[in-house]
């Protein structure tokens, strides 16, 4: 379980780099202009974005609807009596 952690943690850091210098190369000045820089988003790609967010957020929201139509409930006193009496036990 440990060696899965860690390697979990080696690819979010990999991946946290990754777009560390993606930024470093938007941001160097006497950067390709505008219509020349594939990276650079444009209005469709803006519009793209903003539809996935929403569906994300209407997902969301939808699924927490049914979890809570189902009877599941996240009380955080009862997790916490959960986790007091295992660890006591």
């Amino acid at each position: 379980m440990t060696s899965l952690l860690v390697i979990v943690v080696l690819v979010l850091l990999g991946i946290a780099i990754w777009q560390l210098t993606k930024i470093f190369h938007l941001t160097q000045v006497g950067a390709a202009t505008y219509n020349e820089n594939p990276e650079v988003a444009s209005d469709k790609d803006n519009k793209v974005n903003g539809y996935l967010m929403f569906g994300f957020l209407g997902f969301i929201y939808y699924l927490q609807y049914i979890l809570y139509l189902s009877g599941v409930t996240f009380c955080l006193e009862h997790l916490l009596q959960h986790t007091v009496r295992n660890t006591t036990a």
